[in-house]
C-alpha cells in the first residue's frame, strides 16, 4: 500500500491535523441525522466523551474541534 503521508514533513512537530475516520461500508453506527442535527446514540457519545478523554492520556496534546458524524 502507497504511503499518503507527505514526504519530507515531520509529523513529530507541533502543529493542527485534521483526522477522518469512516467505519466499513459507512454504516450508521454512530447515530442519525434528524431534522438537519446530528443525534448521537451510544457509540457515538462513547466516541465523543473518549476524544476528550484523550488530553488526560496525552498531556501533550490538546483537542480542539471535532463532529461525530453517523458513519
Amino acid at each position: 500500500r502507497r504511503s499518503i503521508r507527505l514526504q519530507g514533513y515531520d509529523y513529530s512537530q507541533a502543529g493542527l491535523y485534521f483526522v477522518t475516520i469512516c467505519v466499513q461500508n459507512r454504516e450508521y453506527l454512530f447515530g442519525k441525522i434528524h431534522n438537519g442535527e446530528m443525534i448521537l446514540n451510544d457509540a457515538g457519545n462513547m466516541i465523543a466523551r473518549w476524544y476528550h478523554e484523550l488530553e488526560n492520556k496525552f498531556p501533550d496534546i490538546r483537542c480542539h474541534e471535532m463532529i461525530t458524524m453517523p458513519n
